[in-house]
């Protein structure tokens, strides 16, 4: 994986759009992985309209019903990252990105495609009886999923 790749993590919601209000940061980064009170904050700032698509969006729907209006949100974002990984909670992530889903991911924003499709992938999560603690849950499974992605 090259070194010089830019992956945004947002730790907070009122953290989630300030890189993208840095002048050129936002063409810097490739991946972004918000959650979806994250991506409700970073759509906000890019596109306000396009709020209204997810406003009423919550973890209690079936993915059915917020696969398409996440995939629509992601838009903006999409102008210039490769790769929105939205995590939603109990019901897994999902993946948004322009092209088929058998593109290869370019690796560097300056590698961005500009395909016209825009695909998402849901991968649902594993069911479990008690939640101890999600601290460090994004930072294990994006740390897995860069180690794979290099190996």
């Amino acid at each position: 994986m090259d070194p010089n790749i830019i992956w945004y993590e947002p730790t907070d919601v009122n953290k989630a759009s300030k890189p993208l209000k840095l002048v050129g940061s936002r063409s810097a980064i490739a991946y972004t992985s918000p959650n979806l009170s994250e991506l409700k904050k970073m759509v906000d700032f890019l596109q306000p309209e396009l709020l209204d698509i997810i406003r009423h969006v919550n973890l209690n729907q079936t993915i059915e019903e917020i696969q398409e209006p996440l995939a629509k949100s992601c838009i903006p974002l999409l102008d210039t990252m490769q790769c929105i990984m939205i995590t939603l909670g109990r019901l897994g992530m999902m993946i948004v990105r322009r092209g088929t889903k058998t593109d290869k991911l370019a690796l560097a924003p300056w590698q961005h495609q500009s395909y016209e499709e825009i695909t998402s992938t849901y991968y649902s999560a594993s069911a479990v009886d008690r939640i101890v603690s999600v601290s460090g849950a994004g930072d294990w499974y994006f740390g897995c999923w860069i180690y794979h992605w290099d190996n």
